[in-house]
């Protein structure tokens, strides 16, 4: 099981890659992702897309994957493990979206 530090990792990349596609979106001011614990009131302008991360674990389809053996100049050989291949399991929630947003989600 992945500690804290990875999924707060995995949910502040997750909110700047969201906000930054919703940034294209009109009327200004464009709505934005926020990591929230989903509790309390939430700000009304910009429309806000709040995400929380409550679980992230390793991809069962990507298990048991050979070693990668890599070739390095002056003959020598590195044997290692495969990328770690993770599934998050996020929460999504629209608060304060007009319909002028809705196409988008």
């Amino acid at each position: 099981m992945p500690n804290f530090e990875v999924i707060a990792d995995v949910s502040l990349t997750l909110q700047n890659m969201l906000t930054d596609s919703l940034s294209i979106l009109q009327p200004p001011p464009p709505p934005i992702a926020q990591v929230h614990d989903l509790q309390g009131i939430m700000p009304a302008n910009p429309a806000t897309l709040t995400l929380f991360l409550f679980d992230v674990a390793e991809d069962p389809s990507a298990r048991n994957r050979p070693r990668i053996r890599e070739v390095l100049p002056p003959n020598s050989v590195t044997i290692r493990k495969p990328p770690l291949a993770l599934e998050r399991r996020p929460i999504y929630r629209s608060q304060n979206f007009g319909p002028c947003y809705a196409d988008a989600l």
